[in-house]
């Protein structure tokens, strides 16, 4: 951002965009909703009381959630560019949230390649005679998933 203008006047290539609506709905969602969605959730639910969890989750979405994700939503529109230079051009000392936000996606991406490298684990231990879990060798199961293999 050279001459002090806004993000969108110092472009030199144009982005790309999405084909369709319907393609970047696709996208957004399939990013939102992941592994902890669909595993950890329902066990949550249960923990902390069914009915008397989901109404104040219900609540945080409608009133925290959708807000949040409706500004992300019209930054990303206005500023057509990454979250870095949206925040820098709002304020030149913001974009140190987009910093943040970018480390935090990546320890998240970090994160979520060891969760789905258990997953793989787990998928390839499953077409074995006897389950490396199923007589109790495997204590720490996580933590020795290979000595549970080379105990067979």
């Amino acid at each position: 951002m050279g001459n002090g203008g806004s993000v969108l006047s110092d472009a030199k290539v144009p982005r790309p965009r999405w084909g369709s609506t319907s393609e970047f709905i696709l996208a957004a969602v399939g990013s939102a909703v992941g592994l902890g969605n669909l595993l950890r959730f329902p066990h949550m639910v249960y923990k902390h009381g069914g009915l008397a969890f989901l109404v104040p989750y219900a609540l945080a979405v409608v009133f925290l959630g959708v807000p949040v994700l409706a500004m992300e939503l019209a930054l990303g529109q206005v500023a057509q560019a990454g979250c870095v230079d949206a925040l820098a051009a709002m304020h030149g000392r913001a974009w140190g949230i987009g910093c943040a936000a970018t480390l935090a996606a990546f320890l998240l991406a970090s994160y979520y390649c060891a969760v789905l490298a258990w997953a793989w684990c787990f998928l390839v231990a499953t077409w074995s005679k006897v389950l490396p879990w199923s007589d109790g060798r495997c204590v720490y199961l996580f933590l020795f998933l290979s000595l549970c293999w080379q105990l067979e």
